[in-house]
């Protein structure tokens, strides 16, 4: 099932991460979907999910949390949005011009005397999404600096394929 594909769904503003963060005050607080290489920051004991863009004038790659609680103040949108194939692949056109893909690390686990331990970290290929939700501020950035994040249901965050298209849901 293709999730922005409601015949009746409401149009979302739809932009990338420099797009975003570069005006964060036209998109803070309403729905917006966010276009750009989806990312996860995976530890033994966390995980934390980013779209992200390189090349957006700061010398470092521009994040945008991705979260499905409530702690950053506005409710996800519940909404699945209609977005135009052919916008999807222009803004992903763009963002290609200055991010690749690459990959993040992954623990990986096996099973030892019926006991489950860590084994190494895997190098797992990043993707491209398109993530659909409310974007916040974050009071108080951490470490990593990430100031915003775009409030979502899981259900609103999709994988593209190379040329911008939706791939189907698991």
């Amino acid at each position: 099932m293709l999730f922005f594909q409601s015949a009746d769904a409401p149009r979302a503003p739809l932009a990338t991460v420099c797009e975003v963060l570069k005006n964060p005050s036209a998109y803070k607080d309403k729905p917006v979907a966010v276009i750009g290489r989806y990312e996860r920051s995976v530890s033994l004991a966390d995980t934390l999910e980013y779209v992200a863009q390189d090349g957006c004038g700061t010398g470092r790659t521009a994040l945008i949390l991705i979260y499905a609680g409530r702690e950053y103040g506005p409710e996800a949108p519940k909404d699945h949005p209609k977005l135009d194939p052919s916008d999807l692949a222009g803004k992903l056109a763009d963002v290609r011009k200055t991010t690749a893909l690459g990959t993040h690390k992954e623990p990986k686990y096996q099973r030892v005397d019926n006991r489950i331990t860590f084994s190494h970290f895997a190098d797992v290929p990043n993707e491209w999404a398109v993530v659909y939700g409310q974007l916040a501020e974050i009071p108080e950035p951490g470490q990593d600096a990430v100031r915003y994040a775009v409030i979502v249901v899981s259900a609103n965050v999709q994988r593209l394929t190379q040329d911008g298209a939706l791939k189907p849901s698991n």
